[in-house]
């Protein structure tokens, strides 16, 4: 603390004000995902300083571990940082008397001997761009998401309503459909929505999900020339609920409920899980046995699910997944009554297993049917479980 005020008696009669401290961490996606529930932040990007969590002016940023310091836990200090309308006059002063680390066009690290202070230039600027997926991690410039490396795209304008969307179905003699045409319409105008950012590699995913929570199909119908989207796809006779995921250009992300009644044969005659159903966390599929541990599973809250994924025969772990989608993983998660439904990505971008975490917020207590994708060899792999939440 003497040094501290050593250092900002320097800088005397200059505007300082508190900008942000500076950690160094293993994993900076967990961190921020942390200190933004703790601190109900909002997950940012500061341009030219790093990316982080913002509370009112002021900011905790993380950076990755450095080589040497591999196998540490938690968080390690690395700087504190001010900002200055006084920018030049503020680090000449300091430059006089202690060694510079870094230069930047926008700020200057100091290491005072002990202590290492970072100057920044004052220039608040308002968020003008957000992640599709993660509309809580923001910046005032594009850039990539640090959370799942999508490009961060515009803020749209806020909208009144919701995105519609229009369905035709093809019948199968036998019963079930063969396909189905899916026609989005603007909350305003009603017009048809025709242009659509790429998520996860794709401008459409379609979630169908049966009423009793028994079947489950992630599929991508086919951009048609007159906007609309056609899903080639056989659905068996029954009732389901259908999850469209997409984001319209100039938009928000969406994620579309609609019902569906397949015609013929025999309908469905299953029930979803009762409030009651304990949860299921292990499945064995293809010789992999998948592990779910649910923390904090809680309505309001960011749950964290932690996938962990063995050979069902030797316990080996499994470091062999395949980016499915632009991901090593995909979960969708849907409450047992069909009245939310959370698409959701890991917090690892780059990771093969055999550890893959997922940090989705849990709209309200209940049963939840969870269903999660890999690739491995070539082949998606879909993997059930059963999640209670708030109890």
């Amino acid at each position: 603390m003497n040094l501290l005020l050593a250092l900002l008696a320097v800088l005397q009669g200059i505007p300082l004000r508190y900008h942000h401290v500076h950690y160094r961490t293993a994993d900076p996606a967990t961190a921020m995902a942390d200190a933004s529930e703790r601190r109900n932040g909002v997950r940012t990007i500061v341009p030219g300083l790093g990316v982080g969590v913002k509370m009112a002016d002021t900011y905790l940023l993380f950076d990755r571990l450095r080589d040497d310091e591999a196998g540490e836990a938690g968080l390690l200090f690395d700087h504190l940082a001010f900002a200055s309308s006084e920018f030049e006059t503020a680090i000449r002063k300091l430059a006089a008397r202690h060694r510079v680390v870094q230069r930047k066009d926008d700020s200057v690290l100091f290491d005072a001997g002990g202590m290492r202070i970072e100057i920044v230039r004052e220039t608040e600027a308002a968020d003008l761009f957000w992640c599709p997926m993660h509309p809580d991690v923001r910046g005032a410039s594009a850039g990539k998401c640090p959370v799942c490396a999508m490009d961060l795209v515009p803020i749209p304008p806020p909208r009144i309503g919701e995105y519609k969307l229009d369905l035709a179905l093809q019948r199968r003699r036998q019963g079930g459909l063969s396909a189905i045409r899916l026609t989005v319409r603007d909350p305003e105008s009603n017009q048809r929505v025709t242009a659509f950012e790429t998520i996860h590699e794709k401008t459409f995913h379609l979630f169908i999900v049966s009423r009793d929570l028994s079947y489950f199909a992630h599929v991508h119908p086919e951009p048609q020339r007159d906007g609309s989207f056609l899903l080639r796809h056989e659905v068996p006779p029954g009732e389901f609920m259908l999850l469209a995921d997409f984001l319209p250009s100039g938009g928000s992300s969406q994620m579309v409920q609609k019902a569906l009644f397949s015609p013929g044969g025999t309908r469905a005659a299953g029930r979803p899980p009762s409030t009651s159903a304990e949860s299921d966390l292990t499945a064995t599929i293809d010789g992999i046995r998948f592990s779910l541990e649910p923390e904090e599973v809680e309505a309001g809250r960011e749950a964290c699910l932690t996938l962990t994924l063995t050979d069902a025969k030797s316990g080996a772990s499994i470091t062999t997944l395949e980016p499915f989608l632009g991901a090593p993983a995909h979960m969708l998660i849907v409450r047992a009554d069909l009245s939310d439904a959370i698409h959701a990505h890991p917090e690892e971008i780059g990771t093969s297993g055999p550890v893959v975490t997922f940090h989705p917020l849990i709209p309200a207590d209940g049963v939840y049917k969870i269903w999660v994708q890999i690739q491995r060899g070539g082949k998606v792999i879909t993997a059930p479980f059963l999640v209670t939440a708030g109890r």
